[in-house]
């Protein structure tokens, strides 16, 4: 009855249902027979991507310890240490070694910007040697504020050890003179023995203090990325160095206990002392609710390798079994050869049922083939290949009809696209002339340093010419001594490229004759389908450092020259002054206070360029202390008074912050005070009021100074701060000035880490400098 009734349904029906009954039998074969296998296939897949991700974290974390103990290492052996040690009873062969030691240290920390210091220490735990990064420079510390670290574990563990040997401590947050640093430093210690060369006794250590918490992240990111882990990194008490949640990392040295204990049970019994398993995989106890935790422990002391750094991953058991990956593409395949195999023992039973569709199948082929159409279609029919057939006759009408417009839109296609080749090969032609002319050089490499073009302004520069270049590393173009810093930047792309991307430094190049020439480099990344590329935008700059130079020299020559006799001269002028201004004519005693007055601003003109001369040439030195604001203030305003009652004005304070500290050079800061006053004073109007405000916003200490004498034009703000400049020419005849003072300002407020900058309307001009906020 049921076949009956399935056999006089329309061919459409008889065929689909066919299809569908044996699709889902297939289907569901398919389905029972390789679902459990498809489970187990998977977790085993995710157990390798877990245990393959933690060994590659592992490796990057074991490299960058070998890495600072070669460094250590290295150090150690420097020349400039057994000098040290052998001259510490000539006083000047003795600082002649150490400076040479300091240069050295110095270097290493302007090569490696993840050291934040470098000591060495002699062996009663007492510093010879620090020099220490501040920002973006390097410094080192004078003799008073060495310390005496004989009571850290690093130190005492350190002594212990044989020559060649390197302790590395545990990863905490840095310490300077017995408290956390602010903002937190994640670093590690490399320490190594020194021993006296001659008497072969222990002598001191060379320390490495390196910030480690961007590698730490940088292994964590690459990690976390590829798939859906949770990522941990503790030391071997289970103190959390990485945590996805970042308020918990460093709670040991933070006050706070958060330990991977208290949160992954399991993991506990890893961390007592008998335990020896160095890697161990847990699966969930419930696979609903539980996750599956791959543990891995990183020996980093061969002299103790109970001593460890633990790194964990975990990841949702639920999220393996849902991510298909290949088993369920082996399920989809036997599934889809089933359901061919369904598909064809379909086809076979119903060829019986299809052969009204030769006739039609023919037709079509035919006119696939652009051949006559047949005109005997079974058009008369009332079934569906009755209605097959009209549908046909009536498509192969309006594809004819298409068919001549598209031939029509192709041509019209074809002729567009000449004009558009054309005019590319026109734009490319027009780009590759603007390159050639360019002045600066320009070359473009490869993601593995290969250079890719090389253009004529390059040729020019560096005395190579474009095929002699292109092919090869573009380290040839460095001196012997850089290319290794090349290498490593290329090898370690991902780390650098933030440090050099979109932005302009100097460093040597080496023309094809061998000789160098400093040069001025910008890189911009490019992005290609495929791969990735940079440009690099290069200038000779020998003339401009030469023209600095001779810049400097003068400048520091005329002032020194000029200063003396002005000096006597301004001397002796006062002196004629004040012995005979009763006994000369009028015009005389005018004359000679035109020269008194004149002598004395060419005085403050050249002490003034000295003195900006060697704020930009770093040769200031600033004594920062702890200064507190508000009596700093009151004072300096106190001490001008003289100068205001000149003008005609009244320094007045406005506004006080009590007990607020900042870190600065008193001295310096003052000279900073009284520039903007004396500023104020000149462009207030008689009897008006100089304001003096002290703000604190957000950690920063605000110093404001306002008047309300004419407003500063805006053409002339982009230049306020630079040297010999004013918004009026006429102010320095008529105010008196050098045009020095605010771009002297600025140098001691950089110089202090600090901001400068003002505020000008109609009403109101107020100039004023930031200072970071220290403890009381």
């Amino acid at each position: 009855m049921i076949i009956s009734r399935f056999i006089k349904k329309s061919i459409v029906h008889r065929l689909s249902i066919s299809f569908v009954v044996l699709v889902l039998i297939s289907s569901g074969i398919v389905g029972g027979l390789f679902y459990k296998q498809s489970i187990e296939l998977r977790v085993k897949h995710a157990l390798d991507d877990i245990a393959a991700d933690i060994r590659h974290a592992s490796q990057m974390l074991q490299t960058i310890i070998n890495t600072h103990d070669e460094d250590v290492l290295f150090l150690a052996n420097t020349p400039p240490i057994q000098g040290m040690l052998h001259s510490r009873i000539n006083d000047v062969t003795y600082k002649q070694w150490r400076q040479r030691l300091e240069k050295i240290f110095e270097s290493q920390l302007q090569r490696k910007s993840s050291y934040l210091s470098i000591r060495f220490i002699n062996e009663q735990g007492q510093e010879l040697v620090h020099v220490y990064r501040t920002g973006s420079r390097v410094a080192h510390y004078s003799d008073d504020k060495l310390q005496n670290k004989s009571n850290r574990t690093y130190v005492r563990e350190a002594l212990k050890l044989k020559s060649g040997a390197v302790y590395v401590s545990e990863i905490n947050l840095n310490r300077e003179f017995g408290k956390v640093v602010t903002p937190y430093q994640e670093v590690k210690r490399s320490t190594t023995p020194v021993f006296d060369s001659i008497t072969g006794k222990l002598a001191g250590l060379v320390v490495i203090t390196a910030e480690i918490g961007r590698e730490l992240r940088a292994i964590q990111e690459y990690v976390e990325q590829k798939n859906d882990y949770a990522f941990y990194v503790t030391n071997d008490q289970g103190g959390y160095l990485l945590h996805p949640d970042s308020s918990k990392t460093y709670g040991f040295d933070r006050g706070k206990r958060f330990r991977i204990q208290k949160d992954i049970p399991q993991l506990a019994k890893l961390y007592l002392p008998e335990n020896n398993d160095s890697q161990l995989t847990l699966m969930p106890d419930n696979k609903q609710t539980k996750k599956v935790i791959n543990f891995t422990r990183i020996p980093f002391d061969p002299e103790n390798p109970k001593r460890f750094i633990a790194v964990i991953l975990s990841q949702d058991y639920d999220s393996i079994v849902a991510a298909q990956s290949k088993v369920l593409n082996y399920i989809s395949l036997w599934g889809l050869l089933l359901a061919l195999v369904g598909a064809a023992i379909g086809v076979l039973f119903a060829i019986h049922l299809t052969r009204p569709l030769k006739q039609m199948a023919s037709a079509m082929d035919g006119f696939s083939h652009q051949k006559p159409t047949m005109t005997n279609l079974p058009i008369q029919r009332t079934d569906e290949i009755g209605v097959l057939a009209r549908s046909f006759t009536t498509m192969t009408h309006q594809v004819n009809e298409t068919r001549a417009k598209l031939q029509e839109l192709n041509n019209s296609l074809e002729k567009q696209i000449y004009q558009r080749t054309h005019s590319l090969e026109v734009s490319e032609d027009y780009q590759r002339t603007i390159l050639e002319s360019i002045a600066d050089a320009i070359i473009t490499i490869d993601n593995k340093g290969i250079v890719t073009s090389f253009n004529l302004a390059a040729e020019k520069i560096f005395l190579y010419q474009a095929d002699e270049v292109i092919g090869k590393n573009v380290s040839i173009l460095l001196p012997e001594k850089e290319r290794h810093a090349h290498h490593q930047y290329v090898d370690k792309a991902p780390l650098h490229l933030s440090r050099i991307i979109n932005k302009t430094r100097d460093l040597k190049g080496r023309r094809k004759d061998g000789s160098t020439f400093p040069l001025e480099l910008k890189v911009t990344s490019i992005k290609g389908e495929n791969q990735r590329g940079f440009v690099g935008v290069l200038r000779d700059i020998t003339e401009r450092i030469h023209i600095e130079q001779m810049k400097g020299e003068f400048i520091s020559t005329v002032s020194h020259e000029l200063r003396t006799p002005l000096t006597s001269i301004h001397g002796a002028i006062r002196l004629m002054r004040d012995a005979t201004t009763d006994k000369l004519p009028e015009q005389v005693n005018k004359l000679l206070k035109i020269a008194d007055n004149n002598t004395n601003r060419l005085l403050w003109l050249i002490n003034d360029l000295l003195n900006i001369q060697k704020i930009e040439s770093d040769q200031t030195d600033f004594d920062f202390k702890k200064l507190e604001v508000m009596p700093f203030i009151e004072q300096v305003v106190e001490d001008n008074t003289a100068y205001s009652e000149q003008y005609g004005v009244k320094f007045i304070i406005t506004q006080k912050v009590k007990n607020v500290y900042v870190l600065a050079d008193k001295e310096r800061l003052t000279q900073v005070m009284v520039n903007f006053l004396s500023n104020a004073a000149k462009f207030s109007p008689k009897e008006g009021n100089v304001e003096v405000s002290v703000d604190r916003q957000q950690g920063w200490i605000r110093v404001s100074i306002s008047n309300h004498g004419p407003s500063i034009p805006k053409e002339f703000y982009p230049r306020l701060f630079e040297k010999f400049t004013q918004s009026d020419s006429s102010d320095s005849r008529q105010k008196g000035g050098t045009g020095l003072g605010l771009s002297i300002a600025r140098g001691i407020i950089n110089k202090h880490k600090g901001k400068i900058d003002f505020n000008s309307n109609e009403e109101t001009t107020s100039f004023y400098f930031d200072l970071l906020e220290v403890n009381e």
